[in-house]
């Protein structure tokens, strides 16, 4: 394997860890195969998710916006337009930008391609990240049944199938369902989290909701995040970082922070 190759590989490990410094780490890594081969596409592909995902959790809280991460998106696809992967991470950069049509459009071509390059278990993948595109723009009955043909077609489905039907349910109004679904990732760590508390709220079990709000705070802070000085309300900051989602309704997106604001409203850092 050459150098290039080693440092993807090590960058992905890093990438699943889902913790801000090992994202950070990842993003190094991706940079380093970038400069140690310009002309791969992939490198570019994975440095552009990593990005939109250090933004999206606020883990890097220089990051103002996506224009860098569609900037690598789009030079991995300059180098390798055929690969449906490289036009993958493009049409998730158009969906957290709010460009619903672009992504819409995009992720038609990037089934198409996945379902004469990819292997099954890919294609799966594509399909539920779909899936979660179809429930931020007001489709969660057909998310749903994207995710539970991909589960049911698993041998051993990728946990973050669970997180997007748990998402797909939570937009359907099946609180319970989505809490199900939720329970499959044993300990829904940071923004899984969220879909823990906001369910709870929306059943009217507020004080199990605060205990997981208290407790995603103790898990940032371990992460070294916080979201205000000591003593002051955690609410104001989160509600900004909340503000990112792309939800096409922006009354689904209000009726989501309505409930967070509910677990997290009297909480101040300590």
């Amino acid at each position: 394997m050459d150098k290039a190759s080693q440092y993807i590989a090590k960058a992905e490990t890093f990438y699943l860890y889902f913790r801000r410094d090992a994202n950070v780490e990842s993003q190094r890594l991706y940079r380093e195969a970038i400069k140690l081969d310009p002309q791969r596409a992939q490198p570019f592909a994975e440095l552009a998710y990593s990005q939109m995902t250090a933004w999206l959790y606020n883990w890097d809280k220089d990051m103002k916006d996506l224009n860098e991460a569609m900037t690598n998106a789009q030079q991995a696809v300059t180098l390798d337009s055929n690969d449906y992967y490289n036009h993958w991470i493009v049409a998730d950069v158009h969906l957290y930008r709010r460009e619903f049509d672009d992504a819409s459009r995009i992720y038609n071509d990037v089934r198409a391609k996945a379902a004469t390059q990819a292997i099954d278990e890919e294609i799966r993948a594509v399909h539920v990240d779909w899936a979660d595109m179809l429930l931020l723009t007001g489709d969660p009955g057909a998310a749903i049944t994207e995710v539970e043909t991909a589960i049911a077609q698993s041998a051993v489905p990728e946990r973050w199938f669970y997180w997007v039907l748990g998402w797909a349910y939570y937009v359907s109004g099946d609180f319970q369902k989505s809490l199900d679904a939720m329970s499959h990732l044993g300990n829904p760590r940071n923004a899984m989290r969220k879909n823990v508390i906001a369910n709870f709220v929306a059943l009217n079990q507020l004080p199990t909701a605060e205990y997981h709000a208290h407790t995603f705070l103790e898990e940032e802070r371990l992460q070294g995040i916080t979201y205000a000085s000591p003593g002051q309300p955690v609410w104001p900051a989160l509600e900004q970082i909340e503000n990112r989602l792309p939800f096409k309704d922006t009354t689904q997106l209000d009726l989501w922070k309505d409930r967070l604001k509910q677990a997290f409203g009297n909480l101040v850092e300590p």
